[in-house]
């Protein structure tokens, strides 16, 4: 029989079609015809325009089975469970389908036999779904009705990661304004966890992961990751290194299935008060909550595009799974690769050095002034108060202010005596204001109100680490000028999202900030012979 999108509007019928039999365990999946019956009552028959891959396909005890549990087509979308009537469905603190369960056995709950068939032999099924085929039938708990527009190659991965790492932050969490979030693996469910703790306006946002490229991926704004360490990077204990950047330790900690065990939660992580929870699906009841995700995704509010990696045709299943088998040893092959090319290659320039408005290189222990580029009622920078105490100082841009405050800038290295651009250094501001505290920049914990990183004083001068991460900045070339750049490098294994150093209204000041805009300015030396 020829399959044809006709045979959906036939009279139900057993039919053939093609699909990716598992022989055994470990062995390469095989396209075979296989028999499909037709659906019986409460069941519906589903062409299957695409599907995608889960670590926990392939993993069975009977054979033989066609795996796959996410996909989509008409006329239905294909997820875990949700009957609307049973105890768990009408319950609100459960998202288990009772009447399949967590279905391994491979058979129809309603008569305890399979869909499939090869030359009279039963195939089993895998989670009620089968998506590893050309055609499925499902259960209707099975299946969620969504929008005819939305795209069936990327809605398919709602059915289990995308969805399972939003709900985890949003419904199972339930992530705090503000907080921090560590998360310790950065595949699909990882990434749209941190996708979701950034729409929650999460503070600080800490990706863990072996494979250095996942860098790429967290840097893009989507995920909102500020931090990405690598446990193959360092030799301190991660749990350390991610007390130091959050100041004590973690809000929430996820952590994924599948891991590196050099990847591991640590749970000392956790603040005082600890609770270890379980995700399952992340916590949604598919049928009367994911067509709301399908529209958020129509309406761009959720991102699930940077989360594909590769589209490939059916018959290269095999292909599919080998590239999520051997990812991680491919990487680090690359990364071995360029580890001896880098051995062997000359040093690299250094960057150029950062002149002043007289065309004279900047040094160290000299104070210059900030000068903007663009000339209005606001001038130069200083601090000043910001909050109901005298001492709680931010740097801000004054009002008709003239060149403001000197600063003076103390790189990495200061035995060269030479401020160069994309080099990290401190920023210290010589500003009277009667208080004890240090006044080299850091950046501020992130304000919930403005949803802002402001720059404040207290920082620490030298000693680069991951402890003081938050006090290292950079010079770069902009226009006509320059510009602060927050992109620390003192950490070889904290990768931190870089950001513009801009201007924010908050208050009637106009204070220095993380963001988009950079404010461009020249140096004037502020003593000169």
């Amino acid at each position: 029989m020829s399959l044809t999108d006709s045979m959906l509007n036939k009279q139900p019928g057993v039919i053939t079609c093609k699909a990716a039999m598992a022989w055994g365990p470990g062995e390469p999946m095989v396209i075979e015809e296989v028999e499909l019956s037709p659906p019986q009552p409460m069941e519906i028959r589903v062409k299957v325009v695409c599907t995608s891959l889960c670590h926990s396909d392939a993993q069975a005890s009977i054979y033989p089975r066609i795996f796959g549990h996410e996909a989509s087509g008409p006329c239905a979308y294909l997820i875990y469970w949700e009957c609307m009537s049973c105890r768990h469905c009408t319950s609100g603190k459960s998202n288990i389908f009772q009447v399949l369960g967590l279905e391994r056995k491979g058979v129809v709950h309603s008569d305890q036999k399979t869909w499939f068939s090869i030359k009279g032999k039963p195939v089993y099924h895998y989670c009620a779904v089968s998506s590893f085929s050309e055609y499925t039938v499902v259960h209707s708990g099975c299946a969620v009705k969504v929008s005819p527009i939305a795209p069936s190659d990327k809605i398919c991965l709602l059915s289990c990661g995308a969805a399972a790492g939003l709900g985890a932050a949003w419904k199972v969490a339930n992530i705090s304004q503000g907080s921090k979030v560590v998360i310790f693996g950065l595949g699909t469910v990882g990434l749209s966890v941190a996708q979701g703790a950034k729409m929650r306006g999460a503070y600080q946002i800490i990706g863990v992961d072996t494979m250095q490229e996942k860098y790429e991926k967290v840097s893009s704004k989507a995920f909102g990751m500020t931090y990405f360490l690598n446990p193959n990077d360092t030799d301190e204990p991660i749990p350390q290194v991610i007390k130091w950047i959050t100041d004590g330790g973690a809000d929430y900690s996820f952590e994924l299935p599948k891991l590196n065990p050099v990847v591991t939660t640590h749970y000392g992580l956790f603040l005082t008060g600890r609770t270890l929870t379980g995700s399952l699906f992340g916590g949604w009841k598919p049928k009367s909550e994911i067509p709301s995700l399908v529209e958020m995704y129509l309406k761009k509010e959720i991102e699930i595009y940077d989360l594909i990696t590769h589209n490939l045709p059916f018959e290269d299943i095999n292909t599919a799974f080998d590239m999520v088998k051997n990812e991680e040893e491919e990487k680090k092959r690359k990364m071995a690769e360029e580890d001896d090319g880098n051995a062997t290659s000359k040093s690299a320039p250094e960057p150029e050095p950062v002149l002043d408005i007289n065309g004279k290189i900047l040094r160290t222990h000299t104070t210059y002034f900030v000068v903007p580029v663009k000339h209005g009622k606001y001038e130069g920078i200083s601090l000043e108060s910001t909050g109901n105490e005298k001492c709680q100082l931010g740097v801000v841009q004054q009002l008709y202010g003239g060149h403001g405050s000197a600063v003076a800038l103390f790189p990495v290295n200061q035995k060269k005596g030479v401020i160069r651009v994309s080099t990290d250094l401190n920023v210290e501001i010589f500003s009277t204001h009667g208080c004890d505290q240090s006044t080299v920049w850091q950046l501020e914990n992130y304000d919930s109100k403005t949803g802002k990183y402001f720059i404040k004083d207290g920082g620490v001068e030298g000693n680069p680490g991951a402890k003081t991460i938050r006090n290292w900045f950079k010079i770069e070339k902009y226009g006509r000028g320059y510009k602060f750049v927050y992109c620390p490098s003192v950490c070889s294994y904290c990768k931190v999202i870089c950001k513009d150093v801009g201007v924010y209204m908050v208050n009637e000041q106009r204070r220095l900030v993380l963001s988009d805009v950079p404010l461009v300015f020249n140096f004037k030396k502020e003593f000169t012979s």
